[in-house]
């Protein structure tokens, strides 16, 4: 189309490549997946930006976060139960993406509960909708009111949620439990906190081989009870989420 686009010859498939414009900048707002039309040629970017723009849509624009003021806005325009549903799904998607690395654990859990919902619920769009809708409610507070709970910040509740996961897959810890992880988790945080002061610590092999080492020694001697590869795993995990962290 590019190469033939302005001859009368192309003027059957106009239409058509309109249409599959408007689709992708549309599959681009609903997925949260970045179309790129810089692929096309020129002439072709050109129609498909004329096309969509008279439709009211405008591609600059980036998709909705589900926390935005406008979103319940937008969400309310949409008529299908089956659309609506698919809206919040890829908003809560897309949330869960964007804020996975800064606390793994915890944003896993969340997908995993969001994934029940859509097993369980395929068959109903409406109740699949509501309990997208609860689940994105308590996504706005859940996270900050657990960790005041314990009394963490932000990061330091991100470590909490790696150790817990690894140390009960998750579920809930008893309160003797409870308390190790805190303490473990003051420890070792407290740790990263000192040695990422050294300049460019993460790039010193060595220097982050001491400290995984210590991790591990730290593990052992908890009274958790940990083997030798859950200590190595949770070793790794906790110096990827300091990089995260601490790097930044």
């Amino acid at each position: 189309m590019n190469i033939v686009l302005p001859d009368p010859s192309a003027a059957p498939f106009i239409d058509d490549l309109k249409w599959l414009g408007k689709i992708h900048v549309r599959a681009n707002n609903r997925y949260r997946e970045a179309v790129d039309v810089s692929a096309y040629g020129k002439k072709v970017q050109a129609l498909i930006h004329e096309h969509v723009y008279s439709e009211g849509i405008d591609p600059k624009i980036e998709p909705m976060s589900i926390f935005d003021d406008g979103f319940n806005t937008h969400f309310k325009k949409i008529k299908s139960p089956r659309a609506r549903a698919s809206e919040i799904e890829h908003a809560i998607k897309h949330h869960i993406t964007v804020n996975l690395e800064d606390d793994p654990a915890y944003y896993q859990s969340l997908a995993k509960r969001l994934e029940e919902i859509i097993q369980k619920r395929s068959d109903n769009w409406d109740e699949q909708v509501q309990l997208l809708l609860n689940l994105s409610g308590t996504m706005h507070t859940e996270r900050k009111a657990q960790a005041d709970g314990l009394g963490l910040s932000d990061r330091d509740f991100a470590f909490y949620n790696l150790l817990k996961a690894d140390i009960a897959g998750g579920d809930d810890l008893n309160e003797a439990m409870k308390a190790e992880v805190l303490r473990l988790n003051a420890v070792l945080v407290g740790e990263m906190v000192k040695v990422t002061h050294i300049v460019d610590f993460f790039r010193k092999a060595d220097e982050v081989k001491r400290v995984k080492l210590k991790i591990k020694r730290t593990l052992m001697e908890s009274s958790l009870g940990l083997d030798v590869s859950a200590n190595k795993r949770i070793g790794v995990e906790f110096m990827n989420l300091a990089k995260v962290r601490f790097e930044r």
